[in-house]
């Protein structure tokens, strides 16, 4: 499982804007208007479906969602916890 290229699609369809091009100094958070609370909800619940991972169980913070190499390796973390709790 290749995570950034899933974590790119999820985040395509969550901004409906191209993001192949991003990288891990993509800003987030102050760049999309569209990337407000309910835009964090639906992204949760769709790495928590995509990925299996249960995103409560790491910690969030706003800084997890400045960037996109940010969000990655929130992404990277939790898939690595869930599969040494396994």
């Amino acid at each position: 499982m290749d995570v950034e290229i899933n974590l790119k699609h999820i985040l395509n369809l969550v901004f409906n804007q191209d993001t192949s091009y991003f990288n891990d100094m993509t800003p987030l958070s102050e760049v999309y208007a569209e990337f407000d609370s309910m835009s964090i909800m639906n992204l949760l619940l769709e790495l928590e479906h995509s990925f299996s991972v249960n995103m409560n169980s790491i910690e969030l913070s706003r800084e997890s969602f400045e960037t996109f190499g940010a969000l990655l390796r929130c992404v990277k973390n939790s898939i690595y916890s869930a599969n040494c709790n396994a």
